[in-house]
């Protein structure tokens, strides 16, 4: 039972990793935007996750703040090359 479950899990996973790049060739706005929609989307489900779990948004430590800053510029660049990337081919 636990097999089969796992195995959806992985089919799960695999179909929302591979529409990523259809919605990139769907949706007729630029790189940025599409980054700019999923990031608004993504805060505001992890948002809704931590309030209902009651945990804070908060850094524990004041020192991690450049490293997630840093984390964040990184991935949100990936995103932008990886939708314009999709858009160009």
């Amino acid at each position: 039972m636990a097999q089969t479950r796992d195995l959806a899990y992985i089919h799960s996973a695999v179909l929302l990793f591979g529409l990523a790049g259809l919605f990139a060739e769907w949706i007729k706005l630029s790189a940025i935007w599409i980054v700019f929609g999923r990031v608004c989307f993504a805060a505001l489900g992890l948002g809704l996750v931590l309030w209902w779990r009651g945990q804070s948004l908060w850094l524990k430590r004041r020192q991690d703040l450049g490293w997630m800053l840093l984390q964040g510029v990184l991935l949100a660049l990936h995103w932008v090359s990886f939708f314009a990337a999709i858009q160009a081919s």
